[in-house]
């Protein structure tokens, strides 16, 4: 069991017995609780192509369960940008960490692709780590990262990394760094959070590790030695 940061408490389980009371409780600690399963750590997704825009997703669901052996938790289309029309890829998410290699739906093997998300952003600060919903900053521009009325006169200026660029673009520092946790956290079956953290520990025992290392002052000259002939010395 663990306190996180939102305020909640977060318990794990091998027992299924156990996961069932969990799930079942109403009351803590004479508290009024609600309770649900973190999907992120049981569930895999993945995306198939082909799939016409008319097939119905419900009655895609019940084939993929009655051909393939797996429980469909959660079955959607994407939306084109700026549009209400559907597009082909189907996003898939069943119960369990294995993903199959290819599904059978109506005699023709699927082949599929893993999906993993891209990062989202605040849309008034920008930031990674949090939705628009609970920011309490004021909306800023995200060519300049300056709050300010009419269009942006100012250099572009990333507000995370401090970067000539603006705080959407994708060769940001920081938007690499999402998307590698976002592919860990997707890859593991772990939470974001979860993975932020992992990645946050990783990268700190890479750079101690570089500094560590002893500095090589004389390298052309301990090459040069190590492969002197005999005959030239």
């Amino acid at each position: 069991m663990k306190y996180t940061r939102q305020g909640k408490f977060q318990f794990t389980t091998k027992d299924p017995i156990c996961a069932v009371q969990l799930l079942s409780m109403e009351k803590f600690m004479g508290t009024n609780v609600v309770t649900d399963i973190i999907w992120e750590n049981v569930c895999s997704c993945f995306l198939i192509f082909d799939i016409p825009t008319s097939t119905p997703l419900e009655e895609l669901a019940i084939e993929i369960q009655d051909k393939n052996d797996c429980i469909v938790v959660e079955i959607r289309r994407f939306l084109k940008q700026n549009s209400t029309k559907e597009v082909s890829p189907v996003l898939i998410t069943i119960l369990g960490t294995t993903i199959p290699e290819v599904l059978k739906i109506w005699f023709v093997h699927q082949r599929l692709q893993q999906f993993i998300d891209r990062p989202r952003q605040c849309n008034k600060c920008f930031s990674f780590t949090h939705p628009s919903r609970i920011c309490d900053k004021s909306s800023a521009c995200y060519l300049c990262g300056v709050v300010h009325i009419g269009p942006c006169q100012q250099p572009e200026k990333c507000v995370n990394c401090n970067g000539s660029h603006n705080a959407k673009s994708r060769s940001c520092p920081f938007y690499i760094k999402e998307q590698k946790i976002l592919e860990l956290k997707c890859r593991n079956h772990i939470t974001t959070g979860e993975a932020r953290r992992i990645f946050q520990q990783n990268t700190v025992k890479y750079s101690e590790t570089v500094k560590t290392m002893p500095a090589v002052t004389n390298l052309e000259d301990t090459i040069n030695a190590k492969f002197e002939t005999p005959g030239n010395k």
